[in-house]
């Protein structure tokens, strides 16, 4: 069934994300993590989030696993927490956000310096979407996790990735 609550206080729900973001964007409820995985969220959730993430100061964990965010609203989720001070851990495994969210991911790791974690499985990226990892990766400091499992990525890409990893 779908899993969606915010933790720390805990406040369960399986259809009102949009509801948990206005309360939290609000500030009226302040929790450290949200998750909401498999909800049955779209691109308009994404842009929610996005908006979310741009006045919340105390959010650490943000996981919107296996719902059906792209386009526009996966490359908002991208571009929001670039000057995001206390987001730690973000996860949009399994949504289709598609190679133009994947270049914006790309981007936000250039100037992002607190998020540790970044889990980006299944999210229909190809070459074209990871390749700006590559620099991103080189000038990200903080990043200890990456998780592009599951994307349609060539061999040489992922091993010139695994290179600059371990550089």
């Amino acid at each position: 069934p779908p899993v969606c609550f915010v933790a720390r206080p805990a406040f369960y729900c399986c259809f009102c994300f949009a509801v948990c973001v206005a309360v939290v964007s609000k500030g009226v409820f302040s929790p450290r993590e949200l998750h909401c995985r498999d909800c049955y969220l779209y691109d308009s959730s994404g842009l929610e989030a996005a908006e979310m993430l741009s006045c919340n100061t105390v959010l650490t964990v943000l996981n919107l696993e296996g719902n059906s965010i792209s386009g526009s609203g996966a490359v908002a989720i991208a571009e929001a927490p670039r000057h995001h001070v206390a987001l730690r851990h973000l996860n949009l495994s399994g949504n289709v956000c598609g190679s133009e969210a994947g270049t914006a991911f790309a981007e936000m790791l250039r100037t992002n310096s607190s998020l540790t974690r970044l889990e980006l499985a299944h999210c229909s990226f190809s070459n074209q979407g990871v390749a700006h990892f590559d620099g991103a990766l080189r000038t990200n400091r903080t990043l200890e996790a990456l998780d592009l499992s599951g994307n349609l990525i060539t061999e040489p890409l992922a091993l010139q990735l695994v290179s600059t990893l371990t550089e």
